[in-house]
Formats: C-alpha cells, structure tokens, sequence
C-alpha cells in the first residue's frame, strides 16, 4: 500500500542512489571509446583502399615495436631472456578452419610456437610476450 501524500515513510531513503563513479572511470571508457573506434575507422578506410586515412587511424602513440618494448623492459632494470611473437599465424587463419578438423589446432599452435621467435614473423605478431628477470647477469637473449 502506498503512503498518502504529505506523510512520510517509516524508513525514509532516496529513490535513486548517488552515483559512485569518480571521474577517471567515465573518461576510461570514452578513451577506451575512442581507441575502439579509431582501429574501426582504419579498418573500413583499408576496406576502402583510403591508405592515407588508415594510416592517421591506426597510428597510435600508445604502442610499442618490438625493439621499443624490449628497452622499456630493460630501463625498468630487467633483463630480457627472450621474447615471442603471438599470434602471426594463428589471427589469418579463420576459425571455421581450426574448429573443422581436430588435428589442425595442435598443428597451428605447433607451427606458431616455432615461428614466434623469428624475427621476421615476431614483426607480424600483434602480440608480443617479453620474458625478463630481474637481476641477472647474463645478456639477453634477444635479436
């Protein structure tokens, strides 16, 4: 049963809460947003053969080559043991593909394990896993 109007509840509490986002979640999303959507717009201006365009939408300032990852590793004083390319191979093949025949996902994880150190094929990786120590004295084991 309601309350009549004018009177007041037993335990008064606001109908809507206050929000308990601080201001750095928002903002997370939208640059998140904003990242999403400049790898779509590269992606269509590819599609459209817009070179120039896709080139401004994927260039990101927030990645790192291969090299580049492998000194920032090395400043923050680790020492880098190896490092592997993920996924050269493995993101062109389409999934229908590897779900169709049992054998064929152990054979491409099996051909991307040993192309993932080749420094031909880690430049094509989308992915890159550096393994580093800290405080080793050996050199690394790095192209």
């Amino acid at each position: 049963m309601r309350p009549e109007a004018g009177a007041s509840s037993p335990a008064p509490r606001p109908v809507i809460k206050p929000p308990v986002w601080t201001p750095e979640i928002p903002t997370y999303f939208y640059v998140g947003g904003l990242a999403g959507a400049c790898a779509g717009v590269g992606l269509l201006a590819e599609l459209r053969e817009e070179h120039a365009l896709a080139r401004r939408a994927w260039a990101d300032r927030s990645r790192f080559d291969h090299d580049q990852l492998v000194d920032l590793v090395r400043a923050a004083g680790f020492t880098v043991q190896a490092s592997h390319g993920i996924g050269a191979i493995s993101d062109h093949v389409p999934e229908s593909v590897v779900d169709g025949d049992p054998g064929v996902y152990a054979e491409l994880t099996a051909l991307e394990a040993e192309t993932s150190q080749d420094p031909a094929f880690r430049a094509l990786a989308p992915l890159v896993h550096v393994f580093a120590r800290v405080g080793l004295l050996t050199p690394a084991a790095v192209d």
